[in-house]
């Protein structure tokens, strides 16, 4: 994994859009709109297999809200939807009304006091903790995070899945002592994603 992280960072680092919210794109020679919306279809498809994987007992119509949810709320903020699923799924495997010991809620893992904060960001009508029980509104607010994150630590995707994982003063605390020595969760993250990317590969290779 060593050999490829560099390959995925510098990737992951340009899934924050512009000023402007521009949208993630890949650079390549091919422009024309139904390349584009192939690589869409790719991404839409990848995202509902990895929830049919996780949640294939549950009700096709959740299904496809959720996976819907990921990518259209990703795309919203510039983010790549593909990596925000792989923080779902390393979050909560897609369980949106799970809370853990900490008191995180729903896809993204959301704590109500951060959440909170987010909402008020974010034009989000903040009706306590069952707004974070929306797989739309808890993925909107988790992707508005996630690149708040990586804005606060210069682009560095992978210090930001660290923060949205064990805390932005905490992380910040460890590396100003000196004792950050990466993470695990980032790492497994990024694994996923690098699957997750896989048929982007292949769509590259047909059209090419």
């Amino acid at each position: 994994f060593r050999r490829l992280a560099p390959l995925l960072l510098a990737f992951a680092l340009v899934v924050v859009a512009g000023p402007h919210g521009r949208q993630p794109r890949i650079e390549s020679d091919r422009s024309d709109e139904h390349f584009e919306f192939s690589f869409e279809q790719v991404d839409r498809q990848a995202i509902r297999t990895l929830i049919d994987e996780h949640r294939g007992d549950t009700d096709t119509e959740w299904r496809v809200q959720v996976s819907d949810a990921i990518y259209d709320e990703a795309m919203a903020v510039g983010l790549d939807p593909l990596l925000v699923a792989a923080i779902v799924a390393r979050e909560s495997s897609f369980r949106d009304r799970v809370v853990s010991h900490a008191g995180a809620i729903g896809l993204m893992q959301l704590r109500p006091f951060v959440a909170r904060d987010l909402a008020q960001k974010s034009d989000v009508e903040w009706q306590g903790r069952e707004t974070l029980h929306s797989p739309e509104l808890n993925v909107r607010l988790g992707a508005s995070y996630y690149r708040e994150l990586v804005q606060r630590f210069d682009g560095d995707a992978l210090l930001a899945l660290a923060a949205y994982h064990r805390g932005p003063t905490r992380l910040r605390r460890q590396l100003n002592h000196g004792t950050f020595s990466g993470s695990r969760y980032a790492s497994r993250v990024l694994e996923l994603y690098a699957i997750l990317s896989a048929g982007r590969s292949d769509l590259l290779v047909s059209q090419g």
